[in-house]
């Protein structure tokens, strides 16, 4: 029964207004986000004010101190004065000073005996003068800066295990600033030089790369832009790999530790071609394929990456074939099978996820699948296809015994274990029904249960990491889908109920992550009048009565910010709302109506805390005054002015051109240089007379640089130039319609003349760099020619199309434009002639067409050896209507033979 709106007073006597618990303690995992106490490295202390900031201490779980600094917010980390960090054994690691939530001052840096190891002079958050050491992925890096420019940076192996040194030195400062970089083996001997911009483009030279996982260095030389070569070595400094770059394609060579060539793989269009592709983990090969024109085929052996388990057999034209081997990570022999067709034939397969999972297959048949314990000897449980399975203990002791009948589990029970052979679910069948699923955590503790008590009724349960109920659900999914749930704190206790019909909620409905309550909803009639949201350990964030009072808190339990709600919608006061459990916006409210300032905030990353991206002004529920809006790294890029919720009047712009104004009347842009900004970031700059589209407009991409200008005059717009992958495309307009150029779109170009789209290419990728496609358009004729190509450039065929068919003359040619073969169409069909129809996928695989009076002869090629031959002879004596329709059959067929790879009809 529905309770009517005047209970909703009596119902909200209790817990309604929970006063938050004063926090006095924080945790933290090791990416710093809040936490609990079980799963902390560090905690915090309420901090302690003194004068105008406060002090902050944090400390690893030991009681150590960790840091201590000092922040002008509680409720944020907003440094300002000196912080000091030290390491787990109490030594001083950095000193850094901070003014106003930014790095300002000395940032000094100190070893492990307590010298200084690097001082570095920052200017608001920034590196200016000095070094900074880090350490990446097994690497020590060592950076030096002047004038806030990079002048060197040292990198160096941070165990002292290898000699290996990368030194890169600043060698012309400008705005296009270029680096110098240096690479020094083992030994100590320089083994190149190469060059690059500030903006990472490589000119010439070598340079150097080191695995972070196991230290190998890998080389690659460049001349003018264009690799040329690159090395990979092994750890004791001998040749692992070779690649050379050619215009064909890259050919790779890989050595032996001891330096004998392996073997050699030659790439086509970036996909290994013919010979043997390796991958290496460090030292060690995990993969090894053959390949023939492209296919799979020959001896392989891979490693799955799931789990480390080998497999070695073969592979014909693209498909495994014959004898499968399996071993462990030590070599040690498993199963085998045999493949037949790329389906598995006969014998014991692994499983590709499951190193310990074993199907058994008899004449390509599924007859046995099971699992066995780590020591391989010992089975877990083992099923007989659409027969029993049984379940054991490690000690072989039956567990369980799973029946099947008519191809379907009947009885007992199924247990499913994880990698570590922890039993992860437990479903249990009665006469075919299942009838309770349960459901364990990576320990093994039980985390979530499910008994059915028939087809349209089931209670799920769901535990706390203790093992205490947190939840029992009661569902039915019959007509009137109603779920009933009561959820329980660790004690025991019942701390709310709800009902869910259909659709509509009534009650209290609780959300858990690991553990703890983040979050309540109270619906009362399907209205949700109540929520709270808690931070980890079930710190209150906020509460919202959507008929009363809400309240926000700071981390220490401080209000923060109060509210009043009417009818559900914010009335009177301050509303804070959230993203990520951070704060978003803080908004000020009057009479149900947006009134005061209204401020936005997005996370910097490298400040580690929020800020300010936008502040606007409201009037009685309208925008009213400045708008500011900033970037991530607190710089203005705009501030604008509205009247009656109207931009109107000046604005002003920060960006590329400087500051710039631009004249709103009535909201909409009447005179200057406006600035539009996407996320934040600049995408286009406009530029209007009178109104009217006048001067240089810009637009950019999402990395900042250019990728359109357009020159407009009084409304008109003369020219366009897109920037694309360094290049540019240029078209004139004429009555602001394309005219004379080419405009780029997503891999096509299209070229106009005189106002008309004369020719359309269609490329392989955004460069434009290998066409694969044309249509040219002759308008008077309302003929359009098509053409192929190949990734190099030459030309394969070209057909003419009428009226969406192809219609008239068909060419296909080789090598540098020779015509090797001549037909003709109509309406769609070849009627005369020569033609070629190439593969959808390759123009190694084509089928030739020879049509001669009533003869026809087709052949396919795979590869260009022939694979198929098909003739027809079609008699004299047939009507017209009957020799078409011989045709198509004829050619329908061919198709049908050959995949339907080729678009013949």
């Amino acid at each position: 029964m529905r309770l009517t709106f005047c209970s909703i007073c009596l119902l909200l006597l209790f817990d309604l207004y929970s006063n938050a618990q004063s926090n006095d303690t924080l945790f933290y995992d090791i990416n710093w986000n809040e936490t609990r106490p079980e799963n902390a490295l560090y905690f915090r202390v309420r901090p302690i004010k003194k004068g105008s900031v406060f002090e902050i201490k944090d400390y690893y779980l030991s009681g150590r101190l960790r840091k201590i600094a000092y922040s002008t917010s509680l409720e944020e980390d907003i440094f300002h004065g000196e912080l000091k960090r030290y390491d787990k054994n109490g030594k001083l690691t950095e000193l850094v000073n901070y003014q106003n939530g930014n790095k300002q001052g000395d940032y000094i840096q100190f070893d492990e005996s307590g010298d200084t190891l690097t001082i570095c002079n920052y200017k608001e958050n920034q590196p200016y003068d000095g070094s900074v050491f880090s350490e990446k992925f097994k690497l020590a890096i060592e950076t030096t800066y002047k004038n806030g420019y990079i002048v060197k940076k040292l990198v160096y192996a941070a165990n002292g295990h290898s000699n290996l040194k990368m030194v890169t030195n600043l060698i012309k400062q400008d705005k296009d600033s270029v680096y110098q970089s240096k690479t020094y083996g083992n030994s100590g001997q320089l083994l190149g030089v190469g060059t690059y911009t500030e903006e990472g483009q490589i000119w010439s030279g070598l340079f150097s790369f080191v695995e972070p996982r196991n230290g190998n260095l890998n080389l690659a030389y460049f001349t003018e832009g264009r690799q040329d070569s690159s090395l990979s070595f092994y750890n004791n400094g001998k040749l692992k790999s070779k690649t050379l770059f050619q215009e064909a394609g890259r050919t790779t060579l890989y050595y032996n530790e001891n330096g004998k060539v392996l073997d050699s793989i030659r790439y086509k269009n970036k996909i290994p071609w013919n010979g043997t592709e390796y991958e290496f983990d460090g030292d060690i090969v995990f993969r090894k394929h053959s390949y023939k024109n492209g296919v799979l085929d020959g001896p392989f052996f891979d490693t799955y990456y799931l789990h480390g388990i080998k497999r070695i057999g073969q592979y014909k034209n693209g498909k495994l074939e014959g004898k499968i081997e399996h071993e462990d990570e030590n070599g040690n022999f498993i199963c085998s099978g045999i493949y037949k067709n790329d389906f598995r034939q006969e014998g014991n397969f692994l499983s590709r996820t499951d190193k310990y999972l074993m199907f058994t297959f008899r004449e390509g048949n599924l007859i046995e699948k099971r699992r066995h314990y780590s020591d391989r000897k010992q089975i877990a449980w083992l099923e007989y296809k659409d027969s029993l399975r049984l379940t054991y203990k490690q000690n072989g002791e039956l567990l369980a015994k799973l029946i099947f009948k008519n191809n379907q589990k009947y009885t007992g029970r199924e247990y499913s274990f994880s990698a570590s052979h922890i039993v992860n679910q437990i479903k249990e069948y009665k006469e075919g029904h299942l009838i309770s699923n349960k459901f364990f955590n990576k320990e093994g503790e039980l985390n979530r249960s499910i008994l059915y008590k028939s087809p349209k009724i089931r209670t799920e349960t769901t535990y706390y990491p203790e093992g205490v109920k947190q939840s029992v659900i009661e569902s039915t999914t019959d007509s009137k889908r109603i779920i009933k749930t009561v959820y329980f704190n660790k004690k025991g206790d019942t701390i709310g109920r709800l009902v869910k019909e259909g659709y509509d909620k009534h009650g209290d409905e609780y959300f858990f992550e690991h553990g703890d309550v983040y979050r309540m909803d109270r619906y009362r009639n399907d209205t949700l009048i109540y929520e709270k949201r808690y931070a980890p350990n079930e710190r209150l964030i906020y509460e919202i009565d959507y008929f009363g009072k809400a309240r926000f808190y700071d981390p220490w339990g401080n209000v923060l910010a109060s509210a009043t709600y009417k009818q559900g919608k914010p009335y009177e006061g301050t509303i804070i709302e959230y993203q990520n459990k951070t704060i978003k916006t803080i908004t000020h409210m009057k009479e149900g109506k947006l009134h005061g300032k209204k401020i936005t905030y997005a996370r910097n990353p490298e400040l580690g805390r929020r800020i300010i991206v936008k502040e606007e002004n409201y009037k009685d529920g309208k925008r009213e005054g400045l708008l500011k809006q900033f970037h991530r790294n607190g710089d203005t890029i705009q501030i604008i002015q509205y009247k009656n919720d109207k931009m109107d009047g000046e604005a002003k712009f920060y960006g590329p051109e400087g500051m710039v104004t631009g004249i709103y009347s009535n909201g909409v842009k009447e005179e200057g240089t406006f600035y539009e900004y996407s996320s934040g970031e600049i995408s286009s700059i406009v530029k209007l007379k009178n109104g009217r589209p006048h001067g240089k407009w810009i637009k950019y991409n999402y990395s900042g640089d250019t990728s359109r200008i357009a020159i407009w005059e009084n409304g008109f717009q003369k020219e366009q130039t897109n920037f694309l992958f360094g290049k540019a495309y240029k078209v004139s307009f004429k009555n602001n319609i394309k005219y004379n150029g080419v405009v780029p779109r997503y891999k096509r170009l299209l070229h106009y003349e005189n106002g008309d789209l004369v020719r359309e290419e269609q490329y392989a990728n955004e460069n434009m760099d290998n066409l694969l496609a044309s249509i040219d358009y002759d308008r008077a004729k309302n003929i359009q020619t098509r053409s192929l190509y190949k990734t190099n450039g030459q030309k394969v065929s070209e057909i003419q199309y009428k009226a969406g068919k192809r219609n008239g003359a068909a060419m296909y040619y080789q090598g540098k434009g020779k015509i090797i073969a001549k037909g003709i169409f109509k309406d769609d069909l070849p009627v005369d002639g020569k033609f070629i129809f190439y593969s959808k996928n390759t123009f190694d695989n084509y089928i030739i067409l020879q049509m001669e009076g009533h003869k026809m002869l087709a052949k396919a090629f795979k590869h260009g050896e022939e694979s198929l031959s098909f003739d027809l002879t079609i008699s004299d004596d047939l009507p017209q209507k009957d020799w078409m329709q011989n045709i198509v059959s004829f050619l329908r067929n061919v198709e049908r033979s050959c995949d339907y790879q080729y678009d013949i009809l």
